[in-house]
């Protein structure tokens, strides 16, 4: 890109114009899009995938579920910080596979507890801690086609976390804790399988008043009364851009035509949120009036 372009300061400006002067109806997307859409490609004219191939970026494809947790930015400032430092793909590789393991670790230690007895076990942190393990195996034995395979140490130490990770979500399906007491320590804090409901269409079920919001599902009654008032549409005023002549033959017609254009662009700037490319079209009276209307 030229150096020119990158010491503008209107590039800088409109950079760092978001962080300032937020717009109260923006979103992060709209700021994003306005960066990597419009304002990085006018550095060197061109998209900004075009100059990306495979030996210049690696590209993540973005988690289903979405990264609440920033556990794959994470992963992915690591490998960043790698291969800036010069790391291979196998080296990156080998460094996330390491680093899945620790965290895997790290659960394994809370999820024994403080005391060695175990920890209650939700349903859904079991399930997360199961594919939190496979991902990991799938990880580390990917590495075994790879130029840099996974060492025998690490191996069969990953298996041993692996297998502790197994042995915890076994006591959880089984309903025993690690105390082997009458309240699950170290496994699912109660039963993960919902009782089976049988309910006819004509019966109603005593205890399901604890549950409000199924209210909402209810067609029992007429439901017209709950509707809000609609909102008003917009009072949107004419712009009558034909009020500028095309020629004018006294002063008094010159007047009349620059009163026209102050209007104009008034009733343009007050309807912004409601009338399309209110900027051009003032820009395009204005010229049109002092180019064309208005002898020089």
């Amino acid at each position: 890109m030229p150096r020119e372009r990158l010491a503008d300061s209107g590039f800088w400006f409109l950079l760092y114009r978001p962080m300032y002067a937020p717009k109260p109806s923006g979103s992060p997307a709209e700021a994003a899009a306005q960066v990597y859409g419009t304002l990085l490609p006018a550095l060197n004219d061109q998209p900004i995938m075009a100059a990306v191939n495979e030996a210049t970026v690696r590209w993540r494809a973005p988690p289903l579920g979405a990264d609440l947790t920033h556990a794959c930015c994470a992963l992915d400032a690591l490998e960043a910080c790698l291969f800036a430092g010069g790391a291979t793909d196998a080296q990156a590789a080998y460094a996330s596979a390491l680093w899945r393991w620790s965290v895997l670790q790290l659960a394994l230690v809370e999820l024994r507890g403080p005391d060695g007895q175990g920890v209650p076990l939700s349903a859904s942190d079991l399930v997360l801690l199961r594919l939190a393990a496979r991902q990991t195996a799938r990880g580390a034995a990917a590495l075994a086609d790879g130029p840099l395979p996974l060492s025998p140490t690490h191996a069969a130490r990953l298996q041993e976390t692996l297998t502790l990770l197994e042995e915890a979500a076994a006591r959880a399906r089984a309903g025993g804790g690690g105390g082997g007491g009458g309240t699950h320590s170290g496994g699912v804090a109660g039963s993960s399988t919902p009782p089976q409901l049988t309910l006819a269409a004509s019966e109603k079920q005593a205890g399901a008043a604890r549950f409000s919001l199924f209210g909402r599902m209810l067609r029992d009654f007429d439901v017209a009364s709950l509707a809000g008032q609609s909102e008003p549409p917009p009072v949107v005023l004419p712009v009558e851009l034909s009020l500028v002549p095309d020629a004018v033959a006294s002063f008094n017609d010159v007047c009349n035509a620059l009163r026209h254009a102050t209007q104009l662009c008034e009733v343009l700037s007050n309807q912004m949120s409601h009338v399309s490319n209110t900027y051009c079209l003032r820009i395009a009276l204005i010229q049109h009036l002092v180019i064309n209307v208005v002898p020089l």
